[in-house]
């Protein structure tokens, strides 16, 4: 009941943001990789994003993603399913006719949910990202994306490197 909650909330988040947007905005789907520190090493997941385009190289986006792994957290083995919840502001420095690179900074709220007898508090943090957009239509691009996260958690390790590979729908 908790990921349908949280999908939701998104949802609802994105449709009055949508109803607001008078520029161009992009939704997409990705999958995600997690690489290195993280407890999740090497876990995948995926997720959905929503993202403003309105001010010349400077967008916003909004994502929700969703991974589900196995971590052994003080000697308890659990069952982990995080929920970040983000908002980057990305830079676009660089545009050429079949793709698009970018920078960007962001914050997030790392939702924890444990099966296995330990509770974890949720987590906010911050990322940096880079990433490109290879155009395949006018509308249609596949994201390729890699984002290293800082979150200060107790009780499970949440700072490592993502990668994201994903398509992009841009609405004008």
């Amino acid at each position: 009941m908790t990921k349908l909650n949280l999908f939701a909330v998104v949802l609802v988040l994105v449709a009055v943001f949508a109803g607001q947007v008078q520029a161009e905005f992009a939704v997409g789907a990705r999958s995600w990789l997690t690489i290195g520190n993280f407890e999740a090493d090497d876990a995948v997941g995926g997720g959905a994003t929503f993202e403003y385009i309105g001010w010349g190289d400077l967008n916003l986006e909004l994502a929700a993603d969703y991974i589900s792994y196995d971590a052994m957290v003080d000697g308890v083995s659990l069952d982990v399913d995080l929920q970040p919840i983000a908002l980057t502001a990305k830079w676009y420095s660089w545009e050429q006719e079949t793709f698009a690179t970018y920078f960007g900074v962001g914050f997030a709220y790392y939702r924890v949910d444990t099966n296995g007898g330990k509770d974890i508090d949720d987590e906010w943090g911050w990322h940096l990202t880079t990433g490109s957009d290879v155009y395949l239509t006018e509308a249609l691009s596949l994201v390729l994306e890699g984002k290293y996260h800082w979150a200060d958690s107790s009780d499970i390790d949440l700072e490592g490197w993502s990668a994201y590979a994903g398509l992009k729908l841009s609405v004008r």
